[in-house]
């Protein structure tokens, strides 16, 4: 559930939108230590493993939930010094969002340590498309309050905004983003098209990936992984069994870079089969991030989206289920 944040609340809580960062006499968004070298960390978490396999599991889940934060480019700073502050709260933890334009809201929604400003060159094109442009940086990132986020608690927040603002007609997810909005679906926020920015993989994969990064015995990645799907309500078993991306009922536009290096193409190839009604648009030279800059990309995403329409659609089924319906369910 989100708690709106009144504006003279806003400015006691958080920084002017033009530095995009706290001020000196608010309270911080809980930051973390610059992190040691990896090979420091491989060596404490093998010697830890030999002590206590269950607290290297912790530690091990602790890392793989703990972003870090980045500095804020010029050019978000600019993004946001013209936004309207939309500030809300969501499981206790002061969440910073933004808004542009008047209209059917979109949605950015941004990747693991990114922020919402990252999908910053839709907003321009979509407010000109008659659309108000929401997008918010998730707990722990950026300059929202929290240290600590799985897939899941972006998922609760993506609800809790869409409830603030009275639905979303579409919207554009990047990397891990892509990920909470699925679970979003399955949660039963409404839409009526999502696009996909170099969509990221499985929590299968990533929790393999940051295994081998860290150089994790396999029985630390069992215990990972099992704490990972009881932070979504699901054994491993069932998670990994499970396909996030199946098909939502929603039409699905995809734009992913044949190099990207962080996610490979054919996790978005497998999305294309397994979502139904989805169409993959392939680039090359931009990467995992200079992929949401580009140009062509932002215009046939936008165009995907289409004009906008005064209220976001939803099922027959979905409409009986309103507490507004006449039988008063």
């Amino acid at each position: 559930m989100s708690t709106p944040i009144k504006s003279t609340n806003v400015r006691s809580l958080t920084a002017p939108l033009s530095s995009g960062t706290p001020s000196s006499g608010a309270p911080r968004p809980a930051g973390r230590p610059k992190r040691p070298p990896l090979g420091a960390i491989r060596s404490a978490l093998r010697a830890l493993t030999l002590v206590s396999p269950a607290l290297t599991t912790q530690w091990a889940y602790r890392m793989f939930t703990s972003p870090r934060r980045h500095a804020r480019p010029t050019r978000e700073q600019h993004l946001l010094a013209r936004a309207e502050s939309l500030d809300f709260v969501c499981g206790g933890r002061v969440l910073r969002g933004w808004s542009w334009g008047q209209g059917p809201a979109v949605m950015l929604v941004h990747g693991w340590e990114g922020r919402g400003a990252q999908l910053g060159s839709f907003v321009d094109p979509l407010v000109a498309a008659g659309y108000r442009v929401v997008t918010f940086d998730g707990p722990a990132h950026g300059v929202s309050f929290g240290r600590r986020m799985t897939p899941l608690d972006l998922a609760h927040s993506m609800r809790a905004l869409a409830d603030w603002v009275g639905g979303v007609q579409a919207i554009v997810a990047h990397s891990m983003g892509s990920l909470a909005t699925s679970l979003a679906l399955q949660a039963g926020l409404l839409t009526d098209r999502v696009v996909f920015i170099a969509p990221g993989s499985h929590p299968g994969d990533a929790t393999a990936q940051m295994a081998k990064l860290l150089d994790l015995p396999p029985s630390v990645l069992r215990g990972v992984r099992e704490t990972l799907a009881s932070s979504l309500g699901k054994t491993w078993h069932e998670l990994a069994q499970a396909d996030p991306f199946a098909d939502h009922g929603v039409p699905l536009f995809i734009a992913h870079d044949v190099g990207d290096k962080d996610v490979p193409i054919a996790t978005a190839e497998k999305m294309q089969r397994t979502w139904g009604d989805a169409q993959l648009y392939r680039t090359a030279g931009l990467g995992h991030r200079r992929i949401l800059r580009d140009p062509e990309v932002v215009l046939r995403a936008v165009a995907f989206i289409g004009a906008p329409r005064t209220a976001p659609s939803e099922s027959a089924w979905q409409s009986f289920l309103r507490l507004d319906h006449p039988l008063g369910l």
